[in-house]
């Protein structure tokens, strides 16, 4: 199937590392990633974190 894969140049890699802390009712979640790995022409950060309580 020709078209399916990006050019040799175009290939990057992602990271995603994160966790989650719950203690009874709440949740604190954290999530960081890196995108762009092997890019020599891209690169993305971004951290996301989120808090939620079950009542």
């Amino acid at each position: 199937m020709p078209g399916w894969l990006p050019p040799a140049d175009q290939n990057r890699a992602r990271i995603d590392l994160g966790f989650n802390l719950v203690n009874g009712a709440n949740t604190l979640r954290f999530e960081v990633f890196h995108d762009g790995i092997a890019a020599s022409d891209y690169e993305n950060t971004g951290v996301e974190i989120q808090f939620s309580r079950s009542f």
